[in-house]
């Protein structure tokens, strides 16, 4: 089986990552930062624009990884690391999956419901059978809230385990998902 991640599941991992980094800092601030608020609506609109891209990544995403297999992890991995990169990748999944959707159902489901404009290129619909439902708003609103900060301690958690296996394992896994070829 080959060492890498193909070159497509590559760039998407990395425009994800991108695209979670922004979102996951501009869901705090517009959470948080008080010296954001002349700005507050155009980056409410800002974001949910970037929230539909993130969510057609997403099914790329998953797409993509339901239809290759993904490259096998080095031999010397233990059974736990094994396992733990395992129950890693799918939480990664989960929460790029939850993130998105309860986005979504959040805007979707309020008294007051329009097509999102996409950055103004196009429209995104509401998502169906969810509006003016005060249910739906607060499951959503309640999973986007706390999925964002499980999502945060996972990506700490995925990056940390990269570095554990570069500084303690001396086994560099990075180039499995980056462009450089890898020299044997």
């Amino acid at each position: 089986m080959n060492a890498t991640y193909t070159k497509t599941a590559i760039i998407l991992h990395w425009l994800l990552a991108l695209a979670f980094i922004l979102m996951l800092t501009s869901g705090l601030m517009l959470e948080y930062a008080s010296f954001i608020n002349p700005i507050k609506p155009q980056m409410y609109g800002w974001h949910k624009s970037l929230g539909v891209i993130v969510l057609c990544l997403v099914a790329i995403r998953v797409l993509w990884r339901l239809t290759h297999q993904p490259p096998t992890l080095p031999a010397r991995f233990s059974r736990v690391d094994k396992l733990a990169a395992f129950a890693g990748h799918m939480a990664l999944y989960l929460f790029m999956l939850a993130m998105p959707l309860s986005g979504w159902a959040l805007v979707s489901s309020g008294q007051t419901i329009r097509p999102l404009m996409v950055f103004d290129l196009f429209q995104w619909p509401p998502m169906p059978g969810v509006a003016a439902n005060p249910t739906v708003r607060s499951l959503a609103g309640m999973v986007h809230y706390w999925a964002a900060w499980f999502f945060i301690a996972t990506i700490v958690l995925h990056i940390l385990a990269v570095v554990k296996h570069r500084l303690v394992d001396h086994e560099n896994i990075l180039p499995r998902m980056w462009f450089a070829k890898k020299t044997d």
